[in-house]
């Protein structure tokens, strides 16, 4: 049911001028967006890209994007979590 949910979430996003990325694209983006990433993969987030526009931060790593997006989104693996 979890999947179904996340599915039409997906669909219903990408109706509202949302763009889904690759699971390679958003591996290019992470170290532009997220700073002193650690083993983990956690990192702060740079300064420079809050409140850009979705284009522009698609641009960085060579996407066009169509110019009404509003966010960028990655389908990610169920989250762990950590005690």
């Amino acid at each position: 049911m979890v999947d179904s949910v996340a599915d039409e979430l997906m669909r219903l996003m990408e109706g509202q001028q949302a763009v889904k990325l690759t699971a390679a694209q958003a591996e290019q983006l992470q170290p532009l967006l997220l700073k002193n990433i650690d083993e983990r993969g956690k990192g702060t987030v740079s300064r420079d890209w809050v409140g850009r526009d979705a284009g522009k931060i698609a641009a960085a790593i060579g996407l066009q994007v169509p110019a009404q997006t509003r966010l960028l989104f990655v389908e990610t693996p169920p989250a762990i979590r950590l005690r």
